[in-house]
């Protein structure tokens, strides 16, 4: 299942590291009495529970391939991206810290991308080295003018929605031994999934769901029984309003897993899970800039990636700050890239960016450096290295 991209990075962030904190979820279970916040967990972890998804999933529908989802782009970018910079990275201890750090992980693979976004558009770009004194992330040499730039992330997984899709996998494979589920569709509506609650859930389900098509567990939880036929396609199922994830459990043995056709003797049992959608919001952005106007004492650029559904409002709001404040931004190039799983066809990446010119910037950038910043940098990662 891992690319070559993603074994890279596995191997340098260290595959007994990985596992050691893929095994926190068993050592710390929820479901032994002791609640966990699954969203702080490392993008890894997330992936490793993806893949579990999408088997389920390519099970439902009788496909011997399944289709990478998005945590499996993520480490897919993060390992290209880090093979590209590999020979760049001043502190390759310090940058191993940062990727096994769910907190800085995101940060420093931006940082990685900026520098290939910049070499795949013909600038020469170095980090700086960390014990230099120096604040900002690199040096940008455009069209022999050297610019020193920052990066700053501001894309941040939902840790709503995280937590839905870990609690959601992990009830469906609870739920699947009980007998009064059996050959049922079982529709799951929710706005916050407690892990402490699913032994509750399992309990309540296996003691009454025989008898009531309808549960309201807790005031938080309701269950009910769908009155369709078990063998309803499931694209017509995860196509009904507000279904946001569909899980099948069944009895059937790794070894037929891709199968086209499920013994007939198997207890099939398909759950639709019903929880908010992802959203993302963009706070503090002043903050940000505040924190680079002081890293670049100089003066140079900063790469900001704010969410996709935030571009717009970001870049009013950017060009704002820049005509009040922050003399030492000569100017922002804002990037925005959407990343959307779609059942069935894989991950769509979408992408907006525009260069902000500070009027106030007390290093005023050349006529070229503008049209250079300008051109469309997000996806020149994707061009053949020369």
């Amino acid at each position: 299942m891992a690319s070559d991209n993603i074994k890279f990075l596995e191997n340098f962030i260290g595959r007994d590291w990985l596992n050691a904190e893929f095994d926190k979820i068993n050592t710390k279970s929820p479901l032994k009495g002791a609640g966990i916040d699954f969203a702080s967990y490392h993008p890894w972890v997330h992936f490793m529970y993806e893949i579990e998804y999408l088997l389920r999933r390519s099970d439902v529908e009788n496909r011997e391939d399944v289709i990478m989802g998005r945590y499996h782009y993520i480490l897919n970018n993060a390992g290209m991206l880090l093979k590209d910079n590999f020979n760049y990275i001043v502190d390759k201890k310090d940058a191993q810290m940062k990727l096994r750090s769910p907190e800085q992980f995101y940060d420093f693979i931006w940082e990685l991308e900026v520098r290939t976004m910049l070499s795949r558009r013909g600038a020469c770009a170095d980090f700086v080295d960390p014990k230099s004194g120096n604040t900002y992330d690199g040096i940008a040499i455009i069209l022999d003018h050297s610019i020193p730039y920052e990066c700053k992330n501001k894309i941040i997984d939902n840790n709503q929605y995280n937590n839905n899709s870990v609690f959601s996998q992990i009830l469906a494979n609870k739920l699947g031994d009980i007998p009064s589920v059996q050959n049922k569709i079982i529709q799951i509506e929710f706005e916050n999934g407690r892990l402490e609650d699913i032994k509750t859930i399992v309990a309540i389900v296996r003691d009454k769901f025989d008898i009531f098509n309808y549960q309201s567990i807790l005031g938080r939880y309701k269950i009910r029984t769908l009155k369709l036929p078990i063998d309803t396609p499931p694209q017509y199922l995860i196509n009904r309003e507000g279904i946001n994830q569909i899980f099948q459990v069944n009895e059937r043995r790794k070894s037929e897993l891709y199968l086209d056709k499920a013994p007939s003797d198997v207890v099939k049992t398909k759950i639709l899970i019903k929880m908010p959608e992802q959203v993302f919001k963009l706070h503090n952005l002043n903050g940000v800039l505040k924190k680079a106007n002081a890293q670049l004492s100089t003066g140079g650029i900063v790469f900001l990636q704010v969410p996709y559904s935030t571009f717009e409002s970001a870049k009013t709001e950017v060009a704002k700050e820049l005509s009040q404040c922050f003399s030492n931004i000569s100017a922002v190039k804002l990037i925005a890239l959407g990343i959307e799983f779609y059942e069935n066809k894989g991950v769509k990446i979408s992408r907006s960016e525009d260069l902000i010119v500070s009027p106030r910037g007390k290093i005023a950038l050349l006529p070229k450096e503008i049209e250079f910043l300008s051109q469309p940098m997000a996806f020149s990662k994707y061009a053949w290295k020369s």
